[in-house]
């Protein structure tokens, strides 16, 4: 057993060189892997074949040789029995009596999510209303309103209880089922019981070692931004903030795990794990998507969704006696998402994932050298699938150099130029097409679309349109830029018009 003093020598040896940039493989840590976990969230099985992909997960971490895999919660989409006997078939298949291929021992460190006990009907899916015609009849097989720790011995063959507690290899995990509609937890936003959980288990943590939660929502005020979609109450982060070797996963909110703010570091760590179902972005991006998006989209957001669902997103978490290192993959292609997000250890000792750290270490993104704005204005079918007139900018992907990692989107501008005072008109934010794929699909061009009829009418002054590459925490690299005089722009939509005519 490591004791106190190997783990402080450890840190100090990242505290003295520290990753030079956090995200990059800048450390590599030495020495056995003690401890191999892969990560899941919202698989969201719906009829048996649909468990394809998450057999496939599960074969890759077979290969990998992980001591147990972690799934956030929303294990069925529907909610209904079935979909979990089906998860539980498929794990089953691939680690018959709990093992291996090699024969060695896989915890089950699965839990419910909101989609598989909130009690939602979710009769829009085509199939949901084909197999379960009478909503009544659903019902009676939903998790929510049947028995949910019945449901759940049956299928995995284990004791089930609101809040479990598993060591693997010496390693504690916590596993919170999401339990919508009990006493203190009527919206599904709180954790009843949690505290005195963690009271109990507090003596039997080791001091430097990690340890590691589950719940299916965001703990708040910790991932991404205060208004991301997906966040509990609050209790959880205070509760959380009192143990420094704690580190967090959970899901909800399907967040690409190419986004540099799905992991987090303040009085805890806390790690977003993406969705093997479809992934999102975070808000505010013209062709993203996010829930809180849908609320309250600006009427001039009209460029399509970047695809979603083509992507099928997992972690691995590896602990050293140094650092623990989470590696990012697309697993429908067997291809890594990303370098390596390496964390010292202890915990408690440095965070180079801490926001602000990260914002003041950030390097700007940056253009290829030699690369241009393109500037057209033409007639193209948009998100509501009508044909918009719009001056269409588009410009090459920034891909990691320089110590900069790949940009995590762009900001557009058009800006009136007047006696050579520069104002801004107009401002987007848009992702790369391809930016929750592997980084190397992602080739691009990017696009950005403003309506027209938006522009032309302050364009009595000399246009500029301009794109800079933003990083993941506010670095901004330079721009590109073209100029347009108003005669210039009549003489682009003219040749527009001709070229399409």
């Amino acid at each position: 057993m490591l004791n106190r003093r190997d783990f402080v020598s450890g840190s100090l040896t990242f505290a003295a060189s520290g990753p030079a940039l956090p995200g990059a493989e800048a450390e590599v840590p030495s020495g056995p892997v003690r401890l191999r976990i892969g990560l899941l969230s919202d698989i969201h099985i719906t009829r048996r074949e649909s468990c394809a992909m998450f057999e496939k997960a599960l074969r890759t971490f077979d290969d990998w040789k992980v001591d147990g895999v972690l799934c956030c919660g929303d294990i069925a989409d529907w909610g209904v029995a079935p979909q979990i006997g089906y998860a539980a078939e498929t794990w089953f298949k691939v680690f018959p009596k709990g093992l291996r291929s090699d024969g060695a021992p896989v915890a089950n460190l699965l839990h419910y999510g909101d989609h598989d006990c909130s009690g939602y009907t979710y009769r829009n899916h085509p199939h949901c209303r084909e197999d379960y015609p009478d909503v009544g009849e659903m019902k009676k097989v939903m998790i929510r309103y049947a028995d949910r720790k019945a449901i759940w011995e049956k299928a995995f063959k284990e004791e089930w209880a609101p809040i479990v507690h598993k060591r693997v290899k010496g390693y504690d995990f916590v596993l919170s089922h999401f339990t919508c509609g009990e006493k203190g937890n009527e919206w599904g936003n709180r954790v009843p019981g949690l505290e005195d959980f963690f009271a109990k288990l507090e003596p039997e943590l080791v001091k430097g070692r990690p340890f590691f939660y589950s719940q299916h929502r965001i703990p708040r005020g910790t991932l991404g931004n205060e208004s991301i979609y997906g966040q509990d109450e609050g209790q959880t982060t205070e509760l959380f903030s009192r143990f420094p070797d704690l580190c967090v996963f959970c899901g909800h909110k399907h967040l690409t795990a190419t986004d540099e703010q799905a992991i987090w570091q303040g009085p805890f760590t806390c790690v977003q794990v993406p969705s093997l179902s479809y992934c999102c972005t975070q808000g505010g991006r013209d062709n993203g998507y996010a829930d809180s998006d849908n609320r309250c989209r600006p009427p001039d957001w009209l460029m399509p969704i970047i695809p979603l669902g083509q992507t099928k997103q997992g972690l691995l978490l590896t602990v050293h006696d140094r650092a623990m290192v989470i590696s990012r993959h697309d697993l429908l292609r067997g291809k890594k998402l990303g370098p390596d997000w390496t964390v010292p250890l202890p915990l408690s000792g440095i965070r180079p994932f801490d926001y602000g750290r990260r914002a003041e270490k950030e390097i700007a993104p940056r253009f290829p050298a030699g690369s241009s704005l393109s500037v057209k204005r033409r007639a193209k079918k948009e998100r509501d699938g009508k044909e918009h007139d719009v001056f269409e900018l588009t410009f090459p992907v920034a891909p990691a150099s320089g110590g900069a990692l790949h940009a995590n989107d762009y900001e557009a501008q058009i800006s009136t130029l007047r006696d050579g005072v520069e104002r801004v008109i107009a401002t987007k934010r848009v992702y790369s097409r391809r930016f929750i794929y592997p980084q190397e699909l992602d080739a691009g061009p990017v696009a950005c679309d403003f309506e027209a009829a938006e522009i032309l009418p302050r364009a009595y002054h000399p246009l500029r349109f301009s794109v800079r590459p933003m990083g993941a925490f506010g670095a901004a690299g330079s721009r590109l830029k073209m100029d347009f005089k108003p005669a210039e722009l009549e003489k682009l939509a003219a040749k527009e018009k001709g070229e399409k005519a």
